[in-house]
């Protein structure tokens, strides 16, 4: 479920719609077929995630995988999909602009970056120890250390 000044948005997974309840009451069915899970909102469309069904006879047989369908709420009409490589979506975020999307993922990245290069350092230095014990084991038994 989801908010804006349109009114609300409300996946009704059973069916393949979404509910728009809008401000002045009245309520619009919008069918999408397949599995709708995750809603998001930028700048006057609505994004739905689909993902295809686990109970094949009960949505459209088209729906082969998940994808995102947009819709302009001004118009209520379907401007477009995208498949996705997936076969379920559990849900979507609108990203805000471009910069501020490559901002955030920098710092993710540098997070992940830094908690890689720990755990790094922690094998070699696991590698290190191992190397050493295998050299005084040859030499105790007297075997060859190259």
């Amino acid at each position: 479920m989801i908010e804006d000044e349109n009114g609300w948005f409300v996946c009704n997974s059973e069916l393949g719609e979404v509910w728009w309840e809008r401000p002045e009451g009245e309520t619009e069915r919008i069918y999408i077929g397949g599995y709708v899970r995750g809603l998001a909102i930028r700048e006057n469309v609505l994004y739905v995630g689909v993902s295809m069904s686990r109970n094949a006879d009960t949505f459209d047989s088209r729906v082969r995988g998940g994808k995102i369908v947009a819709f302009d709420i001004s118009t209520g009409s379907r401007i477009g999909e995208r498949a996705l490589p997936v076969t379920e979506v559990y849900d979507i975020v609108a990203l805000p602009d471009r910069a501020s999307t490559l901002v955030l993922l920098v710092r993710l990245l540098s997070g992940e970056l830094q908690r890689l290069s720990r755990a790094n350092r922690v094998y070699q230095d696991a590698t290190a120890i191992l190397r050493n014990e295998n050299v005084r084991l040859k030499l105790a038994l007297g075997l060859p250390t190259s």
